[in-house]
Order: C-alpha cells, then sequence, then structure tokens
C-alpha cells in the first residue's frame, strides 16, 4: 500500500553508471557488477544489458516490444532473462506474466531459456500463476 507523498517505482530509482552504461538503478548497476565478477569466474559466459524482447500476435506481427534488464549466457548453452524490480506496477506485472508464459516457452524452441524476476534486493518475485486449463509454465 502507498502512503501519501511516498515516492515509488521509477520515481524513486536512482540512475547509475557503472563501465560507461547507465542503469536505471543502482540494484540495476550493482546486478551488472556481479555478472561481470561471474564472468571472470567462469560461471556464466556472457551477459547483456537491456535486451528488446518482442511480443507477437499469433499472424507475427510484433505487437510491443520489452526491453529486459540482462540477458545472461550459461556455460550449458542456455539464456537467461533477467529483471530487477523495486516495486511491482500493474503494468509490470501483466509484461512479466506474459513475458513467462507465452515469450519464453517460444523462445524455448529455438533455445533454452528462463526468465527470473528479482526483486532489488536480489530476492526473487513469486512466479506468475496460469489460471484456466492447460499445461502450468513456470518462470
Amino acid at each position: 500500500m502507498r502512503r501519501w507523498g511516498q515516492v515509488t517505482g521509477r520515481a524513486a530509482a536512482v540512475r547509475t553508471e557503472y563501465r560507461g552504461h547507465f542503469y536505471q538503478s543502482k540494484s540495476e548497476a550493482r546486478f551488472a557488477r556481479d555478472l561481470d565478477l561471474r564472468v571472470a569466474a567462469g560461471e556464466i559466459v556472457a551477459w547483456q544489458p537491456q535486451v528488446r524482447i518482442p511480443f507477437r500476435a499469433p499472424s507475427g506481427v510484433v505487437v510491443w516490444t520489452h526491453v529486459v534488464d540482462f540477458q545472461v549466457e550459461h556455460r550449458d548453452g542456455s539464456l537467461e532473462l533477467v529483471e530487477l524490480k523495486g516495486f511491482m506496477e500493474q503494468d509490470a506485472k501483466l509484461k512479466s506474466k506474459v513475458l513467462a508464459l507465452v515469450v519464453v516457452p517460444e523462445l524455448c524452441r529455438i533455445r533454452p531459456t528462463r526468465y527470473t524476476l528479482l526483486k532489488s534486493n536480489g530476492e526473487p518475485w513469486p512466479p506468475p500463476k496460469r489460471r484456466g486449463k492447460g499445461p502450468s509454465v513456470t518462470a
């Protein structure tokens, strides 16, 4: 619940520079630093910030494009799409649910991919729930 005058979302984030790239928050810059350390340790192969993921209609037309905070390439060749959210706005809930339940399974046809939604402190948000019939998909 928000209180009167409380700043949330992007307004509370402090734009931060790390290695020549500006991140939307200090948490993202810290995560980028941690990814660099993981690359140096050989734990992951590579990573990219601010990767555009298209949301396509069944006809193939791009409906909108979502930018995930990080794309991480693991040693086994799989990809991980990582987003850091300090506060979960309503539109972010919808987009993360569509990404986890529709887009990621489509990407898995090309390459093993998973979606990770983290709080700004590094803890995971609960995975989105699928309503209705059909196979269950987890983020």
